[in-house]
């Protein structure tokens, strides 16, 4: 399937935030200047599959500005061999950028004051991607993890964790079928043991 990526319509402004919450990283489409590699010492190599989100955190960190080109200009060909398909490598390491990325002493603190909303998110992206690559173990990992970080019931989030899988499938022009979903075991499994929980901590309530 060939469509052209368009990242400037989710995410118009390339400040922290952006960075944070969409990613709309693809390195071999940017163009840096070399002081600013030089002045934040490069890629840092710890991050493997997620070294250039941690590189354009830091970026934006120091006041580095970024902007738009709005046209597209580079072909880029999904393959079994490229990193980005090795999702339980590529979540790793996510989730240790965004950890590091978080202890930073002086974040700023309307960062500090997102933290739960945008680990909770990614942390439900991450799950979308292991799912939609067969890893649906980890998927429920990843699901689970993320009620750390949030405030919605679990019947809540739940719900909520269908309709971005779905929302995830739409924008990768994917189909989701959320009876097929439902039938997975992994994801029943999920359900069982967050259910049961949830009955006991009522019932000791």
């Amino acid at each position: 399937m060939i469509g052209d990526v368009k990242p400037w319509k989710y995410a118009p402004h390339l400040d922290l935030e952006a960075w944070v919450k969409s990613k709309p990283v693809l390195l071999s489409a940017m163009m840096f200047h070399r002081d600013w590699l030089n002045w934040v010492g490069g890629f840092d190599t710890r991050f493997e599959c997620a070294e250039d989100v941690n590189l354009l955190l830091r970026l934006s960190l120091i006041n580095c500005q970024a902007d738009w080109l709005h046209q597209v200009t580079v072909c880029y060909r999904q393959h079994q061999h490229q990193s980005s398909q090795n999702t339980p490598k590529l979540a790793k390491s996510f989730e240790a950028v965004l950890t590091s990325f978080f202890e930073i002493s002086d974040l700023p603190a309307s960062m500090h004051s997102l933290k739960n909303q945008y680990l909770y998110q990614n942390f439900v992206w991450l799950a979308y991607h292991l799912y939609s690559n067969g890893h649906g173990s980890l998927m429920a990992q990843y699901l689970e993890k993320s009620l750390d970080y949030s405030q919605k019931s679990k019947i809540e989030a739940i719900a909520d964790w269908v309709d971005k899988f779905s929302s995830y499938a739409l924008d990768g022009d994917s189909s989701f079928s959320t009876y097929d979903f439902s039938s997975l075991s992994d994801w029943k499994n999920l359900m069982a043991s967050l259910l049961f929980n949830e009955v006991k901590n009522h019932i000791h309530q």
